[in-house]
């Protein structure tokens, strides 16, 4: 009978201890499922962020070529008027005129993917401690970058039209500003599809000149010209700097996700 209860205590324990292991096997499995479930979302939202960079990446190259040609177009047309000493009108080319009152492009990123990680609260999951950081610091690092390009366009809203507009008639350069901006060439990016952004319809576009024209000159003038200017050579730096940042940040992800 001693026997029979001993058994029936082991089997019992045996039985106790199968249940246990089902139950902590049954709650590891299902974390693991959960623990994988995660993973599978980060990653596809990762994929998402990468292609997000990718993008961007692209506008910022075609917005920096953009500053390239307005910094160039602008620095040409004040030491033009410089070189015109106290002569009150210079004579130069329409396409200069346009780049200095005609074209101020804007730039407008979009990182929906890497707003929607940050809120998910999954960036913590990120294993990669400076991509963490690069993903988490990007909308600051971009309004740095259009900060000085917004001063820019105030200078010119604010300073540079009211005080050109009874001197110079705007139609003299709108045969080159409608050519540039509307011309059918260079519509298409590189893998074929039509360009979103203006500066990407416009990168590899020419700027061409269709007459000379008689530009005020005074030292008012160039001043505030030259104030412009100083906003769009600092936002060329940053943005010249933002570009080199997100390749890096686009390669670091993809060593991520491989």
């Amino acid at each position: 009978m001693r026997e029979l209860s001993a058994k029936s205590a082991t089997r019992l324990a045996l039985e106790g201890l199968v249940i246990l292991v089902s139950i902590l096997a049954a709650f590891f499995l299902e974390g693991w499922r959960d623990d994988r479930r995660e993973m599978d979302e980060l990653r596809e939202e990762l994929v998402s962020v990468e292609l997000e960079l990718r993008r961007n990446e692209a506008l910022m190259t075609a917005h920096l070529a953009a500053l390239n040609r307005i910094v160039n177009g602008g620095d040409a047309l004040l030491a033009a008027l410089q070189a015109g000493g106290t002569a009150s009108t210079v004579a130069i080319p329409d396409t200069l005129a346009f780049l200095a009152l005609g074209y101020n492009p804007s730039f407008d990123p979009s990182i929906g993917g890497v707003e929607a990680l940050i809120a998910s609260g999954r960036l913590a999951k990120v294993s990669d401690p400076e991509l963490k950081l690069g993903l988490a610091s990007l909308r600051d690092l971009m309004n740095d970058a259009a900060e000085e390009e917004l001063n820019a366009r105030e200078i010119q809203t604010l300073a540079v039209l009211p005080l050109l507009a009874p001197l110079f008639d705007a139609a003299l350069y709108r045969d080159a500003q409608d050519d540039f901006f509307y011309s059918s060439a260079g519509s298409e990016t590189g893998d074929g599809t039509a360009a979103i952004a203006q500066q990407e319809r416009s990168l590899e576009r020419p700027l061409r000149s269709y007459r000379i024209v008689e530009f005020p000159n005074s030292l008012e003038i160039r001043n505030t010209l030259n104030e412009k200017m100083a906003w769009f050579r600092s936002g060329q730096a940053e943005f010249g700097r933002l570009v080199v940042y997100m390749e890096l940040l686009a390669s670091r992800l993809s060593q991520s996700l491989d």
